[in-house]
């Protein structure tokens, strides 16, 4: 056993029931982060063929500007209304 393990389980000794209770449920989830961490990091430094590759869940591939437009801007402003708008706020901030 370590100095700092001695340390650490010295330190729990006055600790009640419920608090070491809290204490071994909080190191068992750091050591489930820790665990999933490490096979993540495994996984990520695999051999993977293309094919283990393409069967992965990824990113779904752009498609284009009209799969992603949205109808948010009001029709009754122009471009000309944003633009002035856009430059009105700049000139605010620089005076800021």
């Amino acid at each position: 056993m370590t100095p700092q393990l001695a340390t650490a389980i010295a330190a729990t000794h006055p600790l009640s029931l419920l608090e070491l209770t809290q204490l071994i449920s909080i190191l068992a989830s750091a050591l489930h982060k820790i665990q999933a961490l490490e096979a993540e990091s495994a996984a990520f430094w695999s051999n993977s063929s293309l094919g283990d590759l393409s069967q992965e869940p990824s990113v779904p591939v752009f498609l284009g500007l009209p799969t992603v437009a949205s109808d948010l801007w009001p029709e009754e402003e122009s471009m000309d209304d944003f633009l002035g708008f856009l430059q009105e706020q700049r000139q605010l901030d620089r005076a800021a």
